[in-house]
């Protein structure tokens, strides 16, 4: 009968963090956690609900709500009688081995597709980003990219209004920088990336088929024109089982690149296919 270690015993009660978020939704995290992190590997058994009740300090309830969770998610299987399995997921999906450069050369081959455009108000962050004052208007695009009819990333245009205005729908799937070239005469020639960590909310979560608080891998791009003037933000959110960043250090020089996350859906790791 599968078992978590003494080690994982030990340490399962500290990672709840706090008691205001439901601890089913908690469990769940972690017990994701250990599934693509490649711990439980496809076909695992996992422990029972009354072991894993006993182990992280929650009642069956809870483990029983966790672990219907991520059934509904196609990450376990359920056999009556035999337990409770983590299910293999199909391999095709998309992977990438190399530079930021190249993670951005890929998610350019990727189908786009525009879900919404909008005028909204800049916040504080988009303000701070473009140098505008908050309250400014932009205009906002939501596309979809996908490799295979697969979603893998959700990319967010954002631009001064005066500028977006001009755009039609089918200039929203073309570089910006090109975009605003060609159409309005505006050259841009700089451009800033920023890698950080985020969490899934309602509508990324829903365009990326994840959940809600899924860990994300953002990638933020500023273009700026000749006067240094930033006129574009746009921000990719893809799901951190599918790409993430390490830093190499050779000679003392650091050089970051952007590899996938162990491929979960074929096991391996690979560049993309």
């Amino acid at each position: 009968m599968a078992k978590l270690s003494a080690v994982e015993s030990e340490q399962s009660v500290p990672q709840f963090v706090s008691r205001q978020i439901p601890l089913y939704y908690q469990l769940q995290t972690i017990l994701l956690e250990k599934i693509t992190s490649g711990a439980w590997g496809p076909g695992h058994r996992l422990p029972s609900e009354a072991e894993l009740g006993e182990s992280y300090g929650v009642s069956r309830i809870t483990v029983r709500q966790a672990l219907a969770a991520l059934e509904a998610e196609g990450r376990l299987r359920r056999e009556p009688g035999r337990g409770t399995f983590v299910i293999g997921l199909p391999s095709g999906g998309p992977g990438l081995e190399g530079s930021l450069e190249d993670f951005t050369s890929f998610l350019k081959s990727t189908t786009n597709r525009v879900t919404s455009v909008g005028r909204v108000q800049a916040g504080v962050e988009e303000a701070g980003r473009l140098r505008l004052p908050v309250g400014s208007p932009l205009t906002r695009c939501c596309c979809l990219r996908s490799h295979r009819d697969e979603a893998c990333g959700v990319m967010v245009h954002e631009l001064p209004y005066e500028l977006g205005r001009h755009f039609s729908k089918a200039n929203w799937r073309e570089p910006m920088a090109q975009v605003l070239h060609n159409k309005l005469g505006i050259r841009m020639v700089n451009t800033r990336h920023s890698v950080r960590a985020s969490l899934s909310g309602v509508n990324v979560a829903r365009l990326l088929d994840t959940r809600i608080g899924a860990p994300l891998l953002t990638v933020e791009r500023i273009i700026s024109d000749e006067r240094d003037m930033p006129l574009v933000r746009s921000v990719t959110h893809c799901r951190s089982d599918i790409f993430f960043l390490v830093s190499d250090r050779h000679d003392e020089e650091s050089c970051s690149q952007t590899r996938p996350a162990k491929n979960h859906r074929n096991g391996t790791n690979g560049k993309s296919r």
